[in-house]
């Protein structure tokens, strides 16, 4: 009898699955990030699969635990690039949640590009919102978490910070030309803060949100029109 050792069949086929993902999104939030990103998935893609969302990803432990499933994630998904996404959400007023937001941060790759072999970061400053608002404004406003979440709620009225935190995705399907907005008003608010030479990380308002958008649009097969 061979010494060969076989896989059960249940294991053959989740290898195959994981084989198949191409990008892993590793949300901070259980609600506002993951929904909007699987809304989008859904309504783009052929194939959904070869995106894996994972909601809700850090517990009190703070940041330093996104990152450590995000790693852990690199080696169940390898032909998968990974992205972690969070926020401020008044993590630099704090000494010790600032002190392993900038450690990670330093970690991860820039804010500006992609790299497959790194932990790609995702940030929001204040809050993820901001993306959603830029599908129809762009601000250079210094705006705290009050305000940003009174714009939302302008543009997106079952929004509700307390009870509601999902973003309707149709709205922003619904509105002509919206994706194309954001991702020019994403860029063009870093740039202000780099001509200002400030960290877009630790200026408000910013989102790099747009960066991991193309990415998806560029490895993954659109549904037909």
């Amino acid at each position: 009898m061979s010494g060969r050792r076989f896989l059960p069949k249940r294991h053959i086929v989740e290898n195959r699955l994981a084989q198949q993902v191409k990008i892993v999104i590793v949300c901070e939030g259980k609600k506002t990030e993951p929904e909007y990103f699987g809304a989008y998935v859904a309504r783009h893609f052929r194939e959904p699969r070869n995106i894996r969302i994972i909601p809700n990803a850090m517990s009190k432990t703070g940041v330093e635990q996104l990152y450590d499933i995000a790693t852990t994630s690199k080696a169940k998904y390898p032909n998968a690039v990974v992205f972690i996404v969070l926020d401020n959400d008044n993590k630099l007023a704090n000494r010790t949640e600032k002190r392993q937001l900038c450690t990670v941060l330093s970690k991860c790759s820039s804010l500006d590009k992609v790299e497959p072999n790194k932990v790609n970061c995702v940030f929001s400053n204040p809050q993820f919102e901001l993306w959603a608002v830029l599908h129809f404004e762009y601000t250079t406003a210094v705006l705290n978490k009050r305000e940003i979440e009174r714009k939302t709620r302008r543009y997106f009225p079952e929004y509700d910070p307390k009870t509601n935190k999902a973003i309707d995705y149709d709205v922003i399907v619904n509105s002509p030309e919206s994706e194309k907005c954001a991702i020019k008003n994403a860029k063009k608010l870093r740039m202000y803060h780099l001509r200002l030479k400030q960290k877009c990380f630790l200026d408000c308002p910013t989102t790099n949100v747009d960066v991991l958008v193309e990415y998806m649009n560029r490895v993954c097969v659109h549904r037909p029109c």
